[in-house]
């Protein structure tokens, strides 16, 4: 199973060390830092549940009894909120090469493992919702949609 992000439904911006995403249809919008954040990172770039799960333990390897687990929830939780889609396709990398040669998580930093969480804020749920960026096409802000329909009707 191969991830993507569910665009044009949600839009995003990275920080220095965070990722907030907002849910376009629901006016929810998630913050996602460290571990979260990497899973993320390999999301965007339609990795399978396998490479991401070989590339945190390649950075984490002390900690295989739960990461899986941990990975698994966290993929499901951003399914669940629709900010992702899964695929089946074939993928032509290889994952082993690939994982040694990515440094999405610095080697610099202590390892320290804490499981990915993605925050979820309702709090500007309302005013999301009202905003004109909803009122686009497939390519995303700002190419608004054809409303044919009012044309048709001299609206």
């Amino acid at each position: 199973m191969y991830y993507k992000p569910n665009k044009p439904k949600i839009i995003l911006e990275s920080f220095e060390d965070e990722i907030v995403i907002i849910n376009l249809e629901s006016g929810n919008y998630y913050s996602l830092e460290k571990l979260g954040a990497v899973v993320w990172g390999l999301i965007e770039k339609g990795k399978s549940f396998n490479y991401i799960l070989n590339h945190i333990k390649s950075k984490y390897p002390q900690n295989h009894v739960n990461l899986e687990n941990d990975i698994q929830k966290f993929i499901a939780e951003l399914d669940k909120e629709g900010l992702i889609h899964s695929e089946e396709k074939e993928s032509s990398l290889n994952i082993d090469d690939e994982v040694n040669g990515n440094t999405l998580i610095p080697e610099n930093k202590p390892v320290e493992y804490t499981s990915p969480i993605l925050n979820r804020y309702t709090d500007m749920q309302d005013l999301l919702l009202l905003d004109p960026i909803h009122e686009v096409d497939e390519k995303g802000w700002p190419a608004r949609k054809t409303d044919h329909t009012n044309r048709e009707q001299g609206m």
